[in-house]
């Protein structure tokens, strides 16, 4: 949701969305103590969390906007559950015609195409490597826009808020997993093979994703890096010809940054 990406979960009836990532860090909500009378200790640790968080100053240059209601665990959990299976249906059904659309309208190699659509039936260390690559290259870049771009810290931070803030830890594992495999088996897994099995399919996959994402207190900025990170995403898919590199990126992307965000909410506390 990402996180990490960023993640397509819409809360019914409130026409909000919950990230994908997910799920980025926030720091807005949660200033730093200033009380003289903390100790040295607690003053050594903050200074340590400023080094990892240091974004209270990129978001307090953007206007405040109206705070989006915390959602419960049990709201948050069914509507990642129900938009993940819808995810899920439409991925299939899009799969299961995706060689004979991309080459009767697009005019592609049905068997470039069938190679997309194909599952992995063992794992591959290189391909694992891949995964882990895209996870960390995606939070250690979320981690600078957020210090650098304001609007993006904002976005993160309302949207945050919402989806995060009634959830426990082990809560993060689902939040985080559902999306990231639901959202990947349908923008790369089964609208990719269904355009152009290459850097075509790719981008304007990505810039769909992207574009879906500006909801939930999320504004373009943080669209223009859901399409940044659905186009990585897609080109780890595309050159491996295994949507679960792309799964497993996404997922790992959203699981890392909204544990540093709760970390840093319970810290706060």
């Amino acid at each position: 949701m990402t996180h990490g990406g960023a993640s397509i979960v819409s809360f019914p009836g409130a026409g909000t969305s919950l990230e994908r990532s997910g799920k980025e860090l926030g720091w807005k909500l949660f200033p730093k103590e200033e009380d003289s009378d903390v100790d040295a200790a607690h003053a050594a640790d903050d200074s340590q969390q400023d080094a990892l968080y240091p974004f209270q100053e990129a978001t307090d240059l953007v206007p405040d906007q109206e705070d989006l209601p915390a959602a419960s665990r049990g709201r948050v959990f069914a509507a990642c559950v129900q938009t993940s299976l819808v995810l899920l249906v439409f991925a299939f059904l899009l799969r299961a015609r995706a060689a004979t659309l991309s080459a009767a309208l697009l005019h592609t190699d049905p068997e470039q195409v069938n190679r997309l659509l194909a599952f992995p039936d063992h794992v591959e260390i290189r391909h694992v490597a891949v995964a882990l690559g895209c996870a960390a290259i995606i939070s250690g870049a979320r981690l600078l826009l957020l210090q650098k771009w304001p609007a993006f810290a904002e976005a993160t931070d309302r949207s945050n808020q919402q989806v995060l803030q009634n959830l426990a830890p082990f809560d993060l594992v689902w939040v985080s997993f559902l999306p990231g495999i639901s959202e990947e088996l349908l923008f790369r897994g089964a609208l990719i093979p269904s355009l152009y099995p290459d850097w075509r399919g790719v981008l304007i996959a990505g810039v769909g994703f992207g574009v879906l994402h500006k909801s939930g207190g999320r504004n373009w900025s943080f669209a223009g890096w859901a399409s940044l990170v659905g186009t990585l995403y897609g080109f780890a898919y595309v050159q491996t010809q295994d949507i679960y590199v792309a799964m497993g990126a996404h997922s790992l992307a959203n699981l890392v940054s909204a544990s540093l965000w709760l970390q840093y909410r319970r810290k706060s506390d």
